[in-house]
Parts: structure tokens; sequence; C-alpha cells
């Protein structure tokens, strides 16, 4: 069950948590520093087991740009 609303999350589904992360080809460990949270949370986003929070969501968001 997800524990934060889905329409905050909407754009950050399982996949494209774990997309993002396998494009920047980080560890779920590393992936988790860049976010500023655990690997678990990492871990758990990827699972769809937990969405991330807004302030998550926000360090997604920058991560992505960065990216682009």
């Amino acid at each position: 069950r997800i524990r934060h609303s889905m329409h905050e999350a909407t754009r950050w589904t399982a996949d494209a948590i774990r997309d993002l992360r396998e494009r920047l080809k980080l560890s779920q460990s590393d992936f988790a520093t860049k976010v500023g949270v655990q690997q678990q949370a990492i871990s758990l986003w990827e699972r769809g087991r937990f969405a991330p929070s807004r302030l998550a969501q926000e360090k997604l968001e920058q991560i992505a740009e960065a990216d682009r």
C-alpha cells in the first residue's frame, strides 16, 4: 500500500525512479545519497511499496533536469 497519496507521485512511479537511477548508472546506495534519503527508501520506491515525499519528488525533479 502506498503511504503518500498517488496524485502527488504520478510522475515518480517505481519504474520512473528506477529508470532515472539506471540512466545515471548509480547503485541504490549512491542514488540515495544524491537524493538525500536512505538506500532502503530507494528500494521501497522502486518496488512500489512507498511513494517519495513531496521534498524527495522535488529532488528527483532537480536530478532529472540536470541529466537532460
